[in-house]
């Protein structure tokens, strides 16, 4: 029996503070015994793929931020930092000492530290050591398959085809999202900036102190591990037909978005042809009670992970039931029956959309009541893609009628959705950015479903550009893109948009009645993407592995955020 050794934390993974020798002895005692293909397939299954299930509260901080035992929080963070979200507290109605729009509120204000809210507690940041882990587990499975091949054992060239191509695939997947999490964007014009994320793609334990890649050589590794996986792929006989797993299709997806990101246009539109076998969805003919966002929907490529980002767009209502004796029944006969009583309240936890954000929807626009709705009391507008998630009646934002969401479909993931409409959008950005005008067909392909009538479309130059980013940043709002697509924006050296961000802040404090209330004191900012303001354009490597690796690892300067207030400290009672 061989036996292969599965790392499951090197040393710039947690970064514990331990010598690196006695920490890598101690942690490749956990192996792994592979005897046959399908072991690996069992193994990469189980290890390699993040969960997408998982029981969640809906306003508790683990919920929203993940948790330590389970290890699925899926890049909440990305999606509180850009221009399409601001803080909703509503008044409440009991307390809760965990809100989490307070416990994440150091990401949103875009803070020194942003894992510490606004109630001192730190919010632990388990991507990092969650990506890396499988990303270990990803570096032995791709060691064992030659291995496993050499043994020629009947029937199993297929198992390992398909297992090579979703190992490679993933591990694309994972180093594409910590280097746009933890590193700078690509920049075209300098590819060799140093601050990339740490490549691990050995299975080999290694004592040394890790230290950032460059940013190209982040990228470079993404694009042969996706080529390497389409190789594996085209050998399958009878390829795997299931969206939560790594195929052919969806490594050309994420293909032509790294190529967006590199501006390798003629790439990007190459690899976008050819994909084929998905559409568009109507949203004319998707009732407004049904989940857009689904792994059964003609547009999903591959969905990766939990949706549970999507929980800190919650509504600003919580039913509360309780139950009582009904005495005047058991005074009458005797015998004990319960009432129960069901009441809807405000609570106070919620993000909702931005004003500016809201304001490029309108009626013409079908998603306006299909990807959103408005909350029960503030009448926030909120995303809604993921409808089947909300037990808790609220207003259609065209009609303003009372909705009840159906549990339609299985939800899809809020941070790793691969869908057809991101690759007519891939292609559309590069053909606008090229100068193509067959932009503007690849344009109408998907906006035919999504318009009563179709807008006008520019025809060319830096307006046909604006026109396709915008319609990026509609159709793709809270999928995980917005915050890349800025950083990417503010260093394109064909079409370059800076910008900055300005978020409203709210506090805890009391009225005059003596209630808890959430209270607006002012506005933080983050200045455009520049050498001042780069640092706060992205997420801290942990501080545990930065002290770890001994000053070989390092952080930017968190510059360019200014705030305009200064948050008092809350009382206990409040929390």
């Amino acid at each position: 029996m061989k036996k292969y050794s599965i790392l499951w934390f090197v040393v710039l993974f947690c970064g514990l503070s331990t010598s690196c020798k006695d920490f890598l002895n101690e942690y490749s005692q956990n192996l792994a015994y592979i005897e046959t293909a399908s072991d690996l397939e069992e193994l990469l299954l189980g290890s390699g793929y993040q969960d997408p299930a998982m029981t969640i509260c809906p306003g508790a901080v683990l919920a929203t931020f993940g948790n330590k035992t389970q290890n699925k929080d899926f890049m909440t963070c990305i999606h509180l930092m850009d221009d399409d979200i601001k803080e909703a507290p509503a008044p409440i109605a009991k307390e809760y000492k965990t809100r989490s729009w307070q416990m994440v509120a150091g990401y949103y204000r875009w803070a020194d530290d942003p894992a510490i809210g606004l109630t001192g507690i730190a919010v632990q940041d388990y991507i990092w050591a969650d990506f890396y882990k499988r990303i270990a587990v990803l570096n032995s499975i791709i060691s064992a398959i030659p291995e496993q091949r050499a043994k020629h054992k009947s029937g199993e060239e297929e198992t390992l085809n398909q297992v090579g191509g979703e190992t490679y695939f993933l591990r694309a997947w994972y180093y594409f999202m910590l280097t746009n999490i933890y590193g700078a964007p690509y920049d075209k014009s300098n590819p060799n900036a140093t601050w990339g994320v740490p490549l691990k793609l050995s299975e080999e334990v290694i004592d040394i102190y890790y230290s950032r890649n460059t940013v190209g050589e982040v990228y470079a590794s993404i694009e042969s591990d996706l080529k390497k996986a389409i190789e594996f792929f085209k050998l399958l006989s009878s390829p795997r037909k299931n969206a939560q797993h790594g195929s052919i299709d969806a490594c050309y997806a994420l293909l032509s978005r790294v190529y967006l990101y590199m501006e390798r246009y003629e790439d990007c539109i190459e690899v976008a042809n050819k994909i084929e076998g998905y559409g568009v969805k109507s949203l004319s003919s998707l009732p407004v009670t049904e989940s857009f966002a689904t792994l059964e929907s003609v547009e999903t490529i591959f969905s990766h992970g939990p949706h549970e980002a999507y929980w800190i767009f919650g509504d600003d209502a919580e039913l509360e039931v309780s139950s009582r004796i009904d005495i005047d029944h058991l005074l009458a006969t005797g015998e004990i029956i319960m009432i129960t009583t069901r009441t809807v309240k405000q609570n106070g936890w919620s993000y909702a959309c931005s004003p500016e954000f809201e304001g490029l929807f309108d009626e013409n626009d079908y998603r306006l009541n299909r990807f959103f709705s408005r909350t029960r009391y503030a009448k926030n507008l909120v995303p809604r893609k993921y409808k089947s998630e909300i037990s808790i009646s609220e207003y259609d934002p065209v009609s303003m009628d009372t909705v009840v969401y159906a549990n339609t479909g299985t939800p899809a993931s809020t941070g790793g959705w691969l869908r057809y409409p991101e690759i007519l959008l891939n292609k559309a950005e590069a053909q606008a950015c090229l100068g193509q005008s067959e932009a503007v067909n690849t344009l109408r392909s998907l906006m035919q479903y999504r318009y009563k009538k179709m807008p006008t479309i520019p025809s060319g130059g830096k307006e046909l550009v604006d026109f396709v980013r915008l319609e990026r940043r509609k159709e793709l709002c809270y999928e995980g893109h917005r915050w890349f697509d800025l950083r990417r924006y503010a260093v394109n050296n064909t079409y370059p948009c800076k910008r900055a961000i300005e978020h409203v802040c709210y506090q805890i404090a009391t009225d005059a009645g003596g209630s808890v209330i959430a209270e607006k004191v002012g506005e933080t900012t983050l200045e455009e993407y520049n050498d001042n303001s780069f640092g706060s354009w992205m997420i801290p490597i942990p501080q545990s592995v930065i002290e770890f690796c001994d000053g070989n690892m390092k952080n930017p300067v968190r510059g360019g955020v200014t705030a305009n207030f200064v948050i008092e400290k809350e009382e206990e009672e409040t929390l």
